[in-house]
């Protein structure tokens, strides 16, 4: 009976959002057995319905689309508990896209102001881009 619990509540979970494989597991880990949960694991993996690579992959580009950058983007799937190998391979299929950046940057500063520029650069760097991606950001402008 506890089997097809969790596996409903899985199932319930997986209907509203994508959860990593580490979610999910802490999550039933809570309400069910240890042996219950590795078997839901086991068959939503093997039905592709837990798909941590997908996950990984939609996450980057709705972060990407917020304006994040690969630094704090990477940070986050690591909590998430999204694996090394899983990020560098979505980070490598994944083009980057600074335009989503750069409409936020001309919106919000006038990079002809030296204070501004610094501000921008800040605001940058807070988001998670390197010092290479912010000089390269900033001299385009």
């Amino acid at each position: 009976m506890t089997y097809k619990e969790a596996l409903a509540y899985a199932l319930k979970l997986l209907a509203g959002k994508d959860y990593t494989v580490c979610q999910i597991e802490g999550k039933l880990s809570k309400r069910f057995p240890p042996d219950a949960v590795a078997f839901v694991l086991e068959y939503l993996s093997s039905k592709n319905f837990l798909n941590d690579y997908r996950f990984a992959l939609n996450y980057f580009q709705s972060k990407m689309e917020k304006g994040w950058g690969r630094k704090k983007i990477r940070y986050h799937l690591k909590l998430k508990g999204i694996s090394e190998e899983i990020i560098n391979a979505v980070e490598n299929d994944v083009e980057f896209d600074y335009s989503f950046v750069e409409k936020e940057i001309d919106r919000k500063y006038d990079l002809s102001d030296r204070k501004d520029r610094e501000r921008a650069a800040r605001f940058l760097s807070s988001r998670g881009f390197t010092a290479g991606e912010i000089f390269n950001l900033l001299e385009r402008k």
